[in-house]
């Protein structure tokens, strides 16, 4: 048996990267990493941290999963690599060239992920999950998810075989390669989805992204609240654009986030509503999904703030809690140089209304 020399992909918590062969089942990766239907922050930290566990999730029907990925490096020298995941029914698992095209993507359409440079014997977690949106499948079949790496010294290309104990054989015989099997699970759809296509421009700044809903359906008593949420698992905003699945308590309320954006950043933001208890919606109903710039109080930005172009967060609607966050922010980064209100401008938006938020 010889010790791989490179990112290593596990086929299960025992393997230690010895080949050819690897031991132990072939199809229990812990390094695909289903983890739910939102991303999470500080998810580099998260799975570097449990690499002895296995922390994966069972993926959820007709929804985007967020699908991680990890590797250790074995080789001497820091290393790194470009990283694919697929998935296929296992009834195709032996035909590659059925499943070589169901490539998972990332939220802004890339095929690949990367792997950053790691130390020797260091632990490499994914640049950004992948999404997968698995649809239902038969009761007598299951998916294969196979994660793939690419480096520099191990191109790694997809395997030619026609046999699934070939491929089975394959998987055991290169550590670059690594199968999970996955069983879907039933979760609460949304009554609505969609994308809105965010983009910063060629400005990098302190953003507020949120949710204004007006006419809103608030459940009764012993009724389930309706909820909203988004998402952009882009990496890029400090933090992240998420706002978990959060209850609807009063017909008109806001929802929103503070977070530092880099120039040219564009990525697609996924809102959701859930009207958990078939509550009745209000012919005026309407949910925003907008974006406001807030400008420094810096000689670069103060033509904005003496010209009239923006206005105290307030008069938009936006929360004070909000703005406190805003301020404190902006303070911390030196960005603010002023006393008195935090003056935004609104840059972006997109609404639904009752015919998109009916069951």
């Amino acid at each position: 048996m010889t010790m791989w020399n490179d990112l290593l992909l596990r086929l299960n918590l025992s393997d230690n990267g010895t080949y050819p062969n690897r031991p132990g089942s072939p199809c229990e990766s812990p390094d695909i990493i289903p983890y739910g239907v939102a991303p999470i922050a500080d998810w580099q930290t998260f799975f570097a941290g449990n690499y002895g566990a296995d922390v994966g999730t069972n993926p959820v029907v007709n929804q985007d999963n967020f699908i991680y990925a990890r590797a250790k490096n074995l080789s001497g020298n820091s290393a790194t690599g470009d990283y694919s995941c697929y998935w296929s029914p296992a009834s195709v698992l032996m035909w590659p060239k059925q499943w070589s095209g169901n490539v998972m993507q990332t939220n802004q359409g890339a095929n690949t992920v990367t792997f950053p440079l790691a130390p020797p014997n260091g632990i490499a977690v994914c640049s950004e999950p992948l999404k997968w949106n698995p649809r239902p499948i038969g009761p007598n079949d299951h998916y294969c998810l196979v994660g793939r790496v690419s480096t520099e010294t191990h191109p790694n290309p997809i395997p030619n075989v026609t046999r699934l104990p070939d491929f089975a054989q394959y998987i055991r015989d290169n550590p670059d390669m690594c199968w999970r099997n996955v069983v879907l699970v039933q979760g609460n759809q949304p009554t609505t989805v969609f994308n809105v296509a965010y983009d910063q421009g060629d400005e990098a700044g302190m953003m507020i992204v949120q949710i204004a809903g007006s006419s809103m359906p608030v459940a009764g008593p012993g009724q389930t609240p309706a909820q909203v949420a988004f998402n952009c698992s882009s990496p890029g905003p400090q933090p992240l654009m998420l706002l978990n699945p959060t209850p609807i308590t009063g017909t008109t309320q806001d929802f929103g986030l503070n977070t530092y954006v880099p120039a040219n950043f564009q990525a697609p933001v996924t809102v959701s509503f859930w009207n958990n208890g078939n509550l009745p919606i209000d012919d005026n109903f309407n949910l925003d999904f907008q974006w406001y710039f807030v400008p420094p109080t810096t000689p670069k930005h103060l033509f904005l703030h003496e010209g009239g172009y923006t206005e105290p967060g307030e008069s938009f609607g936006l929360s004070a809690r909000l703005m406190h966050a805003v301020r404190e922010d902006m303070l911390a980064r030196k960005l603010l140089a002023r006393s008195g209100p935090v003056h935004v401008i609104r840059v972006g938006g997109f609404t639904i209304r009752k015919a998109a938020a009916k069951n």
